[in-house]
């Protein structure tokens, strides 16, 4: 009840659900469920999910077709293909093939690598070089997506089809 109210808001401008096979109750239909439910009741609202240590088995392709933005590593994205021979180019494309409007590889100290199907090609984001040695990345990739959420809900651009290519580059910067 309380949750469809949120939902409701005029105020909600973004829902997004981390670590998404990490949650057993959203397997399969339950996260196809939660994201339809998100956009049906709400459609100014943009959603966005993160793999977070996917496994595959338990990632429903169906529900991508309701997310706007999906977050994955490298190796998050091999796992959700079933392959390893595809390019970083290649691998995005496959997810936004998938559904979501905007499909972002999280690269690591190689930065990230961002395409929507409206692009010519996938564009990747160098990070600047880092001048020390980091010891524990945990966490890196979970700051980079809240810092483009922000700027996301900031711009208050709901449809992420319109948010013009250098705006999402520098996003990723």
């Amino acid at each position: 009840d309380r949750f469809l109210q949120l939902v409701a808001s005029p105020f909600l401008r973004h829902v997004h659900v981390g670590g998404i096979n990490l949650l057993e109750q959203l397997d399969g239909e339950g996260l196809l469920e939660l994201f339809k439910f998100i956009k049906t009741t709400n459609r100014s609202v943009t959603v966005s999910a993160d793999t977070s240590k996917v496994l595959a088995t338990n990632l429903n392709q169906k529900a991508l077709e309701y997310c706007d933005v999906l977050f994955a590593t490298e190796h998050e994205a091999f796992k959700m293909c079933g392959r390893t021979k595809f390019t970083i180019p290649e691998l995005v494309r496959q997810i936004v093939d998938w559904g979501p409007a905007i499909g972002i590889l999280k690269l690591g100290r190689k930065g990230s690598c961002l395409y929507r199907k409206d692009f010519r090609r996938p564009v990747i984001v160098q990070t600047c070089d880092v001048s020390h040695q980091v010891r524990n990345l945990n966490g890196a990739g979970d700051i980079f997506a809240a810092v483009f959420i922000d700027r996301l809900v900031r711009s208050g651009i709901s449809d992420v089809g319109q948010i013009p290519k250098e705006m999402l580059k520098g996003w990723c910067a």
